[in-house]
């Protein structure tokens, strides 16, 4: 049975909510584990997430991220590849972006921050077409390959940071030229364009999927590579636009994570944002229209999660734990169908 069946079929109703319910009983359950009262706690969630300007924005800034990522896993998966590889894709875009602006010259501009979008969107495709081709050509597994260039892109970007570009003092390239960023709103930053970027995608990937002869060709090719070639589909030509389409996506992301929220390159920039990125889409049973409820509901735990780590003096990392199980226990709700 292939990877790609176990993937490819949207879900009912029903296993969206029952999936939900999965999310929020393996949230409580690991901050039960670790010793955080559930209860006393809230107060300091609630202020970490949403209870103030700086801490809304970071929330909102995050579901757009992780609306970008969740976009970058749907749209293969919907085509019957499997892609892992949000995370290198993520970095390699902020790569794309980094470049642009500390090369472009001095000052900065809006302009140079439209490119820096533009570049990243295209370095992330180009990142997720490497994987594709692996596949197409090779033969080789897409799950392996799109999460072992996730390491590739790291190190790359670890090599900017640390030689090519290094800060005097923090891990990371030094910063963007002043003025290349976009507009700031308030209290709430650059925010808002991050919300915005995530809705243009969010809107594409639901008009592709659900209302063109392409997105009938995306779901056949995920459903019946076999019977989507009979019909004259072009099933491997469909896989790699779509897989392209979804590393445009997670390449964006990165350029949102540079040009909004660091101003530089840094260490471990994705932040694991391409893994929770597959939970967000999994959560949703792989529905476009549903994209940004699972990204919101992911967001909530991952900037929550942070505050309560300080506030009760675990590990950061207690976010992650939780949606790593999230993403177990959402796999394991797979519906199973036969296949080749």
């Amino acid at each position: 049975m292939a990877v790609s069946n176990l993937i490819a079929r949207p879900s009912r109703g029903w296993m969206i909510v029952l999936r939900v319910v999965i999310v929020v009983a393996a949230t409580l359950g690991v901050m039960f584990l670790l010793g955080i009262n559930i209860f006393s706690s809230f107060p300091s969630f609630w202020r970490g997430t949403l209870g103030n300007p700086y801490s809304l924005a970071m929330t909102l800034t995050v579901t757009a991220v992780i609306t970008l990522t969740a976009a970058a896993a749907l749209i293969p998966f919907r085509a019957g590849f499997v892609n892992l590889g949000g995370e290198g894709q993520l970095v390699a875009g902020a790569i794309g972006a980094t470049v642009v602006a500390l090369t472009i010259g001095d000052p900065g501009s809006v302009w140079v921050a439209i490119l820096c979008v533009i570049v990243a969107v295209i370095a992330g495709a180009l990142w997720a077409g490497i994987g594709s081709f692996l596949y197409e050509r090779f033969g080789a597994n897409e799950v392996i390959s799109t999460l072992m260039l996730n390491f590739v892109a790291f190190t790359i970007a670890e090599w900017i940071t640390s030689s090519v570009w290094p800060d005097k003092v923090a891990p990371q390239t030094r910063p963007f030229p002043d003025g290349t960023d976009f507009p700031l709103f308030g209290k709430f930053g650059s925010a808002p364009w991050a919300v915005l970027f995530a809705v243009i995608v969010w809107a594409l990937a639901w008009w592709l999927i659900q209302r063109t002869n392409f997105g009938f060709r995306i779901k056949a090719t995920g459903e019946s590579p076999m019977a989507s070639l009979r019909f004259g589909y072009a099933p491997v030509r469909t896989r790699v636009i779509s897989v392209l389409l979804g590393g445009a996506a997670a390449g964006l992301a990165g350029a949102v994570l540079i040009l909004v929220v660091n101003r530089a390159l840094v260490q471990d920039i994705s932040q694991s944002y391409g893994y929770v990125g597959i939970a967000a889409a999994l959560l949703i049973g792989l529905r476009p229209a549903l994209l940004p409820l699972g990204a919101i509901a992911f967001a909530m735990i991952t900037v929550g999660g942070n505050t309560l780590a300080a506030v009760a003096k675990v590990s950061p990392a207690v976010s992650l734990v939780a949606v790593s199980v999230c993403v177990l226990l959402l796999l394991a709700t797979r519906s199973r169908r036969g296949g080749s």
